[in-house]
């Protein structure tokens, strides 16, 4: 134990460090699909940890995932246990317990990005970059020697992307927000660093042989373990997706169902209706809403209720309707002033767009997608790449209210009920 007097977790269990860390010699780890049911009562002790570190980043993942959404989050002295308790795994982890770093870092980045306001936790960041890095070296996945399969199969793709961003946007953000130059420079190094190092792997390589742009870590992408050929960038043009001009033709229709819901309460209410569990996206729970009328392949009833027309014009396009993946959705999208979106990457193989519905024209409010920017106009579909880095702020007075569309992607020939007959040019394969 740590020799820190603590209280009781929710009037149950005392927590005791030494309840979270995990059983080593002989341990039998739990499968990962199941294992023991989540609880909150106990806080981080109740997260059962063993040696194998993709088993504890599924149980740990599926505790926040709970006690995120929980009352235990709006008790702040509480989510302070939380928080310190999750430093104490990350000195165990960078200690002597490497089998925890992938868990707790991933949780610093997922759970706690924001800090004060809309301030970046700088402490969080640093925790995650060096956990992440700590379960590079743990499963090797730093190894040139490391076959494919194994690569995948310890996540390896994924560990290096995470860090990646981190890393990056760390740099970013104590370059341009903090304007600590000299600060900066070094994350700016140590990410640099990190970029040569993943592109010497020869999983990476292989995309690199095929056309993939990986110069910087803003061209980083999951697009690219599919299509490392299409080389358009994160915002791709619009004659590529005819989805696009449907969605600015019937621009009035869907303008329509928005008004019917956009005022603050019903919107608020249709997002906690059909709630869809999230990370820590934004600093403030209100400052990014959802109201989605298709997720997970199905459509939502009770919003296509109050949304009809937009529903049915969706439901007559092949890129939703007939998009046989879970990562296709639709729906309405509030930003309210101040806004934060953390920079986050979203899954392939897929592209998004939006549909700009009402756009406040005072203010810095812009998505940054890889190293471009979008400012959304009312009217006007913009398609993007949302498995690059993207992170959205909004610096103005009005709320911005967008139609997204997750689909899929115009290369995919395996998702589709009825895949085009022509596929864009790009999504030719070089002989």
């Amino acid at each position: 134990a740590t020799g820190r007097a603590r209280g009781p977790w929710l009037r149950f269990a005392p927590l005791v460090l030494s309840a979270l860390l995990p059983v080593r010699a002989g341990a039998q780890a739990a499968a990962v699909d199941e294992g023991p049911p989540v609880d909150l009562a106990r806080g981080l002790a109740g997260v059962e940890l063993g040696e194998d570190d993709l088993t504890n980043h599924e149980r740990m993942g599926r505790w926040f995932g709970e006690a995120y959404h929980s009352a235990l989050r709006y008790e702040p002295e509480l989510w302070r246990r939380v928080r310190g308790d999750l430093e104490a795994l990350a000195e165990e982890a960078l200690a002597r317990m490497p089998e925890l770093a992938f868990a707790v870092g991933s949780a610093f980045y997922s759970y706690f990005w924001w800090g004060d306001g809309v301030a970046v936790d700088l402490a969080a960041g640093d925790f995650a970059v060096n956990l992440l890095k700590l379960s590079l070296d743990h499963k090797s996945c730093g190894s040139p020697s490391l076959s494919a399969d194994d690569f995948l199969a310890r996540q390896c793709h994924m560990r290096w992307r995470q860090l990646m961003l981190v890393s990056a946007e760390l740099a970013r953000y104590i370059a341009v927000d903090l304007l600590d130059l000299r600060r900066a420079a070094r994350a700016l190094r140590e990410a640099t660093g990190l970029l040569k190092a993943m592109r010497g792997l020869p999983f990476f390589q292989q995309f690199e042989a095929l056309g993939a742009m990986l110069k910087e870590p803003h061209d980083i992408n999951y697009n690219t373990d599919y299509y490392p050929h299409v080389n358009l960038g994160p915002i791709w043009p619009k004659e590529f997706v005819p989805l696009a001009s449907f969605l600015e033709d019937h621009f009035e229709e869907f303008h329509a169902d928005l008004l019917r819901i956009r005022d603050s309460e019903t919107f608020w209410g249709l997002h906690r209706g059909a709630f869809v569990s999230e990370t820590q996206f934004t600093p403030q729970d209100e400052d990014w809403q959802t109201v989605y009328v298709y997720l997970n392949q199905s459509w939502v009833d009770q919003n296509c209720k109050v949304a009809p027309r937009t529903c049915e014009l969706l439901q007559s396009r092949p890129e939703i309707a007939g998009c046989k993946t879970s990562s296709a959705g639709a729906g309405f999208l509030r930003l309210s002033p101040g806004a934060r979106l953390k920079p986050h990457y979203g899954n392939g193989p897929r592209l998004s767009v939006h549909l700009g519905l009402e756009t406040p024209e005072v203010g810095d409010i812009r998505m940054d997608v890889g190293s471009a920017s979008v400012r959304w106009r009312a009217g006007e579909a913009v398609v993007f790449d949302d498995t690059y880095i993207h992170k959205v702020r909004h610096d103005g007075v009005e709320p911005r209210f967008v139609l997204l569309l997750w689909f899929c992607h115009p290369c995919d020939s395996e998702h589709w009920d009825n895949p085009p007959e022509r596929q864009p040019e790009v999504c030719r394969w070089p002989r």
